[in-house]
């Protein structure tokens, strides 16, 4: 008796299980010629594949929609911190164009600050 290794080796297996590659007992055929030990196999070996292939789709469906929400919700971070910027900016400008330089204590109404929501950016301020 031949150890599994011999009889179907990683590289088959691996060949087998690119579902892409193989549509009909013939593709099955094409790809495992080099293979003597499953000439006479190819029928019900196509057979179990077919049964794989229906078995693992809804598994690669659910990871094909968990990486479109990722790519989503990255698309959204980077829409965000786009937003966040650009509104920096423009404070910024209209800072420079009013002649505030921002150090005055009386512009900054507190209530405003703490109950401003969260942009993701951090500011630092020495107070020395």
């Amino acid at each position: 008796m031949l150890p599994p290794i011999v009889f179907l080796p990683d590289s088959d297996i691996k060949s087998i299980l690119d579902f892409a590659l193989l549509q009909t007992e013939e593709d099955l055929t094409l790809l495992l010629a080099g293979n003597t030990f499953l000439i006479n196999n190819y029928s019900a070996l196509c057979t179990v594949i077919r049964t794989l292939r229906a078995d693992f789709e809804p598994i690669r469906q659910e990871q094909k929609a968990k990486a479109k929400a990722s790519r989503a919700a990255r698309t959204l971070q980077k829409k965000v911190a786009a937003q966040a910027a650009a509104s920096v900016a423009e404070s910024g400008e209209s800072d420079m164009e009013s002649g505030s330089s921002g150090d005055d204590k009386e512009n900054i109404n507190e209530e405003h600050v703490r109950n401003e929501q969260p942009t993701g950016i951090r500011l630092r301020i020495n107070l020395k």
